[in-house]
Parts: C-alpha cells; sequence; structure tokens
C-alpha cells in the first residue's frame, strides 16, 4: 500500500562516514505477499545495487481500540495494514552527487485493487524512491564519505484508518536528527520505471481525498486534515524536503494509504447518536516561563505552537486533553498520549539519556495521574525541559545561526472502535542565544586627554543574565586588522582609556559576549578627533591677492569651520566674497588685502566632539611673488576668467595645471589655451617648464 526508504549516516564506531539505508513497506493484510528475506535497492550512485535484508518479521500496524487491535487479516480494505522493514549493511558513498542528485529507488508490483483515486490500480507498480543533494558549504561540494547526512526519519507507520464523517488530522511525524529545515509537499505516487501515475475519480495529487469541505495540507509539520462523506480506499504520496544553509541536501517520499470507513456505530452522546470525535486540547502557561503560542494559517487554523526561549532557560507547560463522548458500551472513552521528538528523553521521565543532546526534554503526567495512557475522561500532561548552550550548536547546519528549532509531536488518541480518533499537536520550540545587546556607540565621542584616548558607553540590556564580557577592539586603518585591546568582566564598567594610541588615526569597537560565546558586535565603529595637519603662516602678494591655509584630520566623518581673527576676536568664516573652502580643510583667499596683515586664521574640526586648530597667521607683501618676477615676459589673460586663459605666445616645454590640493588635474607639451570650463570655480596652478625657466601663475576661475 505504501512505504518510503530513508537512510543514516553513523557517526561512530568502525562503520563511521559509511551510510545505512532502510527500507519500510506497508502491506494491505488482505493483499499480496512482500518480499521474502531481502530486496535490493538501484541507484546512480557509487554504489548501483544495494542489497537490504529483513530486519524482523512483519508487524501489525492496525488500529487498536478499546476490544483490541484489529487482526491482520482480509478482506482487502478493512483496515488491517502490516509493516515488513528491510536494512542494509554499512555502505561507502565515496563521491559527490550530481546537482540533480543521487536517486535510490525500489521497485515491485502491485499496487492493491479498488484505489479510488488511481487509474487501474491493481496493475500499477510501486515505486519508492529518495534522493542524496550535494552539500555545497563556501560552493566547495562535500564528498559523501565521510557521510554528512542522515535523512528524516518517520517515527510512525503511515497508517490512516479513519471513520466517515468527521474530521481527520494525520501527521507524518518526520524527525531530522540533524535538525535542518523540513519541508513537506504533495506530488504524485510513482508506477513502472518512475512514470507518475495517473488520478481517477475527480481527485488530483494535491487533492486526493474526498474532503468536505477541502483537504487542508500543512507544508511545516506535514499534517493533513479532512472530512470524509464517504468511505474507500486512497493513496497519496509526500515529498519531504530538508534543507541546509538554504541548499535542499535530501528529498524523502513516502507512499500513504488511506481507507476511510463507513461502519463505524454512533455514539451516544445525551441520548443522542453522533460521530465520535478526537479529544480536544488545550495548553496551559506556568507563571515565570515563556509562553506557549499558537502559529495560524491565512485561514485562520492554527499550523502549529510555539515558544521561545533563551538558551539557560526552562521551558514549561501543561498540555490537557478532554474526552467526554462514551464508547457504545456506555463507558467513558480513555485518552492514550503518545509524545514524538528528536529531544526527549527515553524513558520520557530521563533529563539525561535518550535525546539528541542532553539534557533531555521530560514529559511526565500531572500530579495525581498515574500514566500517560489509558486515562479517562481527561489526560493531563507536564512538558519540561532545562535548555542550554549546547542546544545552541548541537546540528552541523547551523550556518551561523545562534538558534535551533526543536520540533515536539503530541498524539491525543482516544479508545473509540474500530478507528480511534486523534488530535495531533504540533509544538516547535525555538532556542536563541543568551546574548546581551551590543554596546551603542551612536553617540559616543573618543577625546585625547594627556596623550591617553578615553572614551565612554551605554550598559546594553543583559538579556537573561548572560553578560560574560565587553571587548575592545582597535584598529589604525577602517580596512583593518582589529585586535582586541582588552576584555572587561565587569557588567558595570563602560569605559575604556587606550594609553598608547596610533599618533594619526584611532578606531574602534565592542562586542559583548553572550554565556554561550556569542558575541553582540555593536554597528558603530568610532574614532578619535586629531588634526594631522595644522595650518602654517602664509605670505600672501598684495599684486596677486591670494592665499592658502590647510588643516587636515586622518579622522573620518569629521566636519570643518575656518575662523578669522582680525584684532576683534575669532568669527567663523562664510564661502563668500574672497572665500573659500571656509568648511573644507582648505581655506582659500582670493582678494587679499595689505590691511589683512597679521589676521589670525584657525580651523575647528568636530564630530561629536570639537578640537581647534593652532593660530596661523597671514602677512600681506606688496607687489608680486619671487616665483612671477622672472616670468613677467610670459603673460596669461584674462586672469580672472570663466572659462579659457590663454598665453601670449606658445612657450616651447612641458605643462602641469594643479588644483590646490596637489592634484595633477592636466597635463602636456607646447599649449598655449587651457580650457577650465568643466572645473568648480576656485583657484587653480600653472606650472610650465621651458628653455626659460620653470613659470608658475595662478588661475582663477570665476
Amino acid at each position: 500500500m505504501g512505504g518510503e526508504i530513508t537512510w543514516t549516516c553513523l557517526t561512530s564506531g568502525a562503520n563511521a562516514g559509511k551510510v545505512v539505508f532502510r527500507v519500510t513497506l506497508y502491506r494491505d493484510c488482505g493483499g499480496i505477499s512482500t518480499p521474502g528475506t531481502s530486496l535490493n535497492l538501484s541507484s546512480n550512485s557509487p554504489v548501483s545495487f544495494i542489497v537490504c535484508a529483513r530486519v524482523a518479521p512483519g508487524l501489525n500496524v492496525s488500529p487498536s481500540c478499546y476490544l483490541g487491535q484489529l487482526p491482520c487479516s482480509g478482506p482487502t480494505g478493512n483496515g488491517s495494514i502490516e509493516q515488513h522493514v528491510f536494512q542494509s549493511d554499512p555502505i561507502t558513498l565515496n563521491g559527490t552527487p550530481p546537482p540533480t542528485g543521487w536517486v535510490f529507488y525500489y521497485e515491485d508490483c502491485c499496487r492493491p485493487n479498488g484505489l479510488l483515486n488511481m487509474q487501474n490500480s491493481s496493475s500499477q507498480s510501486l515505486r519508492l524512491r529518495a534522493v542524496m543533494r550535494p552539500f555545497s558549504p563556501g560552493g566547495q561540494s562535500m564528498n559523501m564519505y565521510p557521510c554528512y547526512d542522515s535523512s528524516p526519519n518517520f517515527a510512525e507507520a503511515p497508517v490512516s484508518v479513519i471513520c466517515s464523517g468527521y474530521t481527520h488530522t494525520y501527521t507524518q511525524n518526520a524527525v531530522d536528527a540533524d535538525l535542518d529545515e523540513m519541508e513537506y509537499s504533495l506530488t504524485a505516487p510513482l508506477g513502472s520505471n518512475g512514470i507518475p501515475i495517473a488520478n481517477t475519480g475527480g481527485f488530483t495529487w494535491t487533492q486526493p481525498f474526498p474532503s468536505n469541505p477541502g483537504m487542508q495540507f500543512n507544508n511545516i509539520t506535514g499534517n493533513i486534515s479532512i472530512s470524509p462523506q464517504i468511505g474507500g480506499s486512497y493513496v497519496s504520496s509526500v515529498k519531504i524536503e530538508t534543507r541546509r544553509c538554504g541548499q535542499i541536501i535530501a528529498e524523502v517520499y513516502r507512499d500513504i494509504p488511506l481507507i476511510i470507513r463507513t461502519s463505524c456505530p454512533p455514539i451516544i452522546t445525551n441520548g443522542t447518536g453522533t460521530v465520535n470525535l478526537p479529544p480536544n486540547v488545550v495548553f496551559y502557561n506556568y507563571s515565570g516561563y515563556d509562553s506557549i503560542k499558537p502559529v495560524y494559517t491565512a485561514n485562520g487554523n492554527v499550523a502549529y505552537w510555539k515558544v521561545k526561549v533563551l538558551a539557560g532557560e526552562k521551558v514549561k507547560f501543561r498540555m490537557v486533553a478532554s474526552e467526554g463522548q462514551l464508547l457504545p458500551n456506555l463507558m467513558p472513552q480513555s485518552i492514550d498520549c503518545k509524545p514524538l521528538g528528536p529531544q526527549f528523553g527515553s524513558p520520557l521521565s530521563s533529563a539525561s539519556t535518550g535525546c539528541l543532546n542532553t539534557p533531555c526534554a521530560t514529559l511526565v503526567p500531572a500530579t495525581g495521574q498515574p500514566s500517560l495512557t489509558g486515562v479517562p475522561f481527561q489526560n493531563s500532561v507536564i512538558f519540561e525541559w532545562q535548555t542550554d548552550c549546547n542546544h545552541l550548536a548541537t546540528a552541523s547546519n547551523s550556518c551561523g545561526q545562534s538558534s535551533n528549532l526543536y520540533p515536539f509531536f503530541f498524539r491525543m488518541t482516544d479508545n473509540y472502535c474500530p478507528v480511534p480518533a486523534s488530535e495531533i499537536t504540533n509544538v516547535i520550540v525555538e532556542v536563541l542565544d543568551s546574548v546581551p545587546d551590543a554596546a551603542d556607540l551612536t553617540n559616543t565621542c573618543v577625546k585625547n586627554k594627556n596623550g591617553k584616548n578615553q572614551f565612554t558607553w551605554a550598559a546594553p540590556i543583559d538579556t537573561g543574565g548572560a553578560f560574560v564580557s565587553y571587548q575592545v577592539y582597535h584598529s589604525s586603518s577602517y580596512q583593518g586588522p582589529y585586535t582586541c585591546l582588552d576584555t572587561i568582566t565587569n557588567y558595570g564598567q563602560t569605559n575604556f582609556e587606550h594609553t598608547n594610541p596610533d599618533p594619526d588615526l584611532n578606531l574602534y569597537y565592542i562586542t559583548t559576549e553572550g554565556m554561550c560565546g556569542i558575541n553582540a558586535v555593536s554597528s558603530t565603529i568610532i574614532n578619535d578627533l586629531r588634526i594631522n595637519q595644522q595650518p602654517s603662516d602664509f605670505t600672501a602678494y598684495s599684486a596677486t591677492g591670494w592665499a592658502n591655509f590647510i588643516c587636515k584630520s586622518a579622522s573620518p566623518l569629521v566636519t570643518y569651520q575656518w575662523q578669522q581673527n582680525n584684532g576683534l576676536g575669532w568669527t567663523n568664516i562664510q564661502n563668500f566674497g574672497i572665500y573659500g573652502g571656509a568648511t573644507s580643510d582648505s581655506l582659500i583667499i582670493n582678494g587679499v588685502s595689505p590691511s589683512m596683515n597679521n589676521y589670525g586664521y584657525r580651523c575647528i574640526i568636530s564630530n561629536c566632539t570639537k578640537d581647534t586648530s593652532s593660530i596661523a597667521l597671514l602677512s600681506v607683501v606688496n607687489g608680486l611673488g619671487q616665483q612671477e618676477i622672472g616670468v613677467r615676459e610670459l603673460i596669461i589673460s584674462p586672469n580672472p576668467s570663466e572659462s579659457i586663459f590663454r598665453l601670449n605666445y606658445m612657450p616651447l616645454g612641458t605643462y602641469e595645471l594643479y588644483s590646490m590640493k596637489g592634484e595633477i588635474l592636466e597635463k602636456g607639451f607646447d599649449k598655449q589655451i587651457f580650457d577650465l570650463t568643466n572645473l568648480e570655480p576656485g583657484l587653480y596652478v600653472l606650472r610650465l617648464a621651458t628653455e626659460g625657466g620653470i613659470h608658475v601663475f595662478r588661475l582663477i576661475k570665476t
């Protein structure tokens, strides 16, 4: 009727690095027999033929109720199903799967007669398959030997026998030991040679069962919910994809039988006959613990429940399943709780054994309740899990993330006959790193005092009391590298002093370390405020009327403001009239007059703090500058000009045109006309090297 292929990556012992395959088949007890002692898997992998031997006799997995388990006998379609398991020896798969994967498949004939959603079902083969995909962390595909992944495995048989007339939910109960992300989807069952089998009866492979309203499928949990009004036998196929670091690394396909019975006796409630309903499940939170909350689908149904905790915190909640209906013999129905999840302990009451990574989650009956099973009217269970840092780093699929998702499943089932009703609840616990918030350096200033850099910050929120240390990092370049200067273990110490800072530039950031060793990094890099080039005194010549003062800081993201003192105090200079570059690192004066002799100039640089440069004096001398005295025979005009500057004759030699910051804008040979149309207004320097010597002109573009 169905089945699946799975595999397990062995991580210890003599066969570590090898893979063991497992084939599980589900047979209608009234149908044909299964293979005897072994079966064969085929694949396009380096091992194309894999023998899987029977590991146990057939197991009756038919429904059980208060009258006992349905015996494994005919006729077909009555709901009696038998499970058969086959397993390979450890296999070495040396190589890298292609992009389409290594496909492992098993094929046998035939499917049961009378499947109402499949054409000619009794003549169709059953083809099961599973796919190993390549995994390429960092872009480099990994070799499958030693193996790095186990497929999802199923914790219960896909036995779904229900009664018409009421809503039923079936879950896959798939578990991935690697904690890879799982996604479910419905697909077409395969027949001979891997060809998809056609539907019949108006069904599709995304709506394979009769249901009013239509079937609901949850691609996160794999739950299937239907409300059938008619009976019959049906089949569907579910694909489970697992992802690691966003890459699909495995696909497992499971063919699922569904038998809908119409011969279910009514339940007598208050003298009225009605269908049997599943137990009603309610969650209760405990004071002082994080609350468990529902996550809804787009149509408003509960998809699953979720609780978020920080590593080191305990999860605790109570789940109560109630059943108010009676059995046909007027006795109360009893409720069984069947939990499932890789993080449950074994036994369920153990926090130290049996789970993926200790401490384990535990499940115990509430006070006064003797057991988890066979409880009349109301089954109350208590879930507890003490998380720690180990639950952040168990899986190889972390991919730099600091949290893991742990799935738990709870099946609450009554004992109605012939088919018990179940309420299946999925709970996901997300364990997050206990990391304090990053230190906020947004408004932090680095001040230099007595040759030492000093700064402070506000203490971040210490989430869960997890603070371990602040770590102060330093570099003299934005490109790094950054080195750790100090580790501060006192949460209340939020200041730092750098005793030997770099003479030019100092950059700092802070990390806040949590108890699980994962750091919160400050989003802001701060720098000291330092003047690396002080302005120098300048001698200007009244005939040319030009002066320039320069003040530079290696610190990025600073502002400049030049000031002037004419003997009456310091005032800010504006870019107006004779002044340019008043808010840059280079102040230009075009129009110096003799009255400006002994004027003082300084620059104030700032970010969140300020620093003031030394004072530079302006000296004004009548006449021309020394460089221009010997070049009276060369005249450039007009000067100033909006665009074109022309020499009075063509000098033979080289030329260079400079900005006032020393950048070469243009150079060449034997030129008489200079076009500055595309340059910003300001002062430029033209240098000529001719047979007559070196000639320098200051070009003023208006």
